[in-house]
C-alpha cells in the first residue's frame, strides 16, 4: 500500500511541462531490457522519458523497514543494473518505517 499511496501523491505533485514521466513498475516486455527485467524484477520507480533510452532518469525500489535482507539485496542488485545496463543516471533504495535489521544489513550489502 505505501508504494501505491506514494506514486499517488507524487503523480499528484508532478509537474505538467516536465520533460521526464513518473511510471510505477514498468512492464519491458518487448524492449530492449526484457532479458534484464526477467531476471530482475521491475523496479518499483522509474522517472524517464518512454521510448527514449537516451532519458533514463532515476530508477528507484522500496522496501520495508521489516524487509528481509535477501529483498534489500535483489533491490540493489536491480538498481545497479539499471544503473549500469540501462543508463539510468540515478539509482534510490527508499526504506520507509520502523524496523528491526533491515537499516542494519543494508549497510553492509
Amino acid at each position: 500500500m505505501y508504494c501505491y499511496e506514494l506514486y499517488h501523491q507524487s503523480r499528484c505533485r508532478w509537474p505538467r511541462r516536465s520533460r521526464f514521466v513518473l511510471n510505477r513498475e514498468v512492464d519491458k516486455r518487448g524492449q530492449p531490457l526484457e532479458l534484464m527485467c526477467e531476471r530482475f524484477q521491475s523496479p518499483d520507480f522509474l522517472v524517464h522519458r518512454p521510448g527514449d533510452m537516451r532519458g533514463n532518469h532515476l530508477v528507484m525500489e522500496v522496501k520495508s523497514a521489516d524487509g528481509r535482507p535477501a529483498g534489500i539485496r535483489k533491490d540493489l542488485e536491480t538498481l545497479q543494473k539499471f544503473r549500469h545496463v540501462a543508463g539510468y543516471a540515478r539509482g534510490i533504495l527508499l526504506i520507509y518505517g520502523e524496523g528491526r535489521g533491515v537499516g542494519a544489513h543494508a549497510i553492509g550489502v
